[in-house]
């Protein structure tokens, strides 16, 4: 997996809990750029989690829990999903 594709991953993951009403709808349309904090994206803490549940299924990988909580910008998270997809190579 490559950092462009890991931010895919999360981008599609967003689109899509969105669309199934798992995120705030708005989600679905939202531009997602690597910069973009996630405080700035409108989900709380049970959204978070659906989130990376979803996003550990549909890469085949565990994030460190531990270092979610660290995570400040999109490109922070997608750097946690390739150095985890990395781990289960």
């Amino acid at each position: 997996m490559t950092i462009d594709q890991a931010r895919a991953l999360f981008a599609e993951a967003v689109r899509e809990l969105a669309g199934a009403g798992l995120l705030p709808p708005d989600l679905a349309g939202f531009t997602i750029t690597p910069g973009l904090r996630m405080a700035d994206l409108p989900i709380d803490s049970a959204g978070r989690m659906a989130l990376v549940s979803d996003i550990e299924t549909r890469g085949h990988l565990v994030l460190p829990l531990e270092e979610i909580g660290d995570v400040d910008t999109v490109d922070d998270f997608a750097a946690l999903v390739l150095r985890a997809s990395q781990a289960e190579s």
